[in-house]
């Protein structure tokens, strides 16, 4: 039984993916990973906990690259003041 089964009702599927113990809220300020995301949610099944993961941005590969490329023009421009 699991989110995926199509038979059950909505109270057995939460009954069978209930989590023991406090829910661990995770906020990243400044984007969150893929990486990041899938080791919270391998955190989650390792120790029986529901971790909800949040983020102000979502970051892909590029959207990181850029950031960092952004952040580099930035404290060179601060570096030739």
């Amino acid at each position: 039984a699991g989110w995926a089964d199509k038979g059950g009702g909505k109270k057995e599927a939460a009954a069978s993916t209930a989590k023991a113990g406090p829910r661990l809220l995770v906020f990243v300020a400044g984007g969150v990973s893929f990486s990041e995301m899938r080791a919270a949610y391998e955190l989650s099944a390792r120790y029986d906990r529901e971790v909800i993961i949040g983020s102000t941005e979502l970051l892909t590969p590029e959207r990181y690259l850029r950031s960092m490329a952004m952040l580099n023009e930035t404290l060179g421009a601060t570096a030739s003041s």
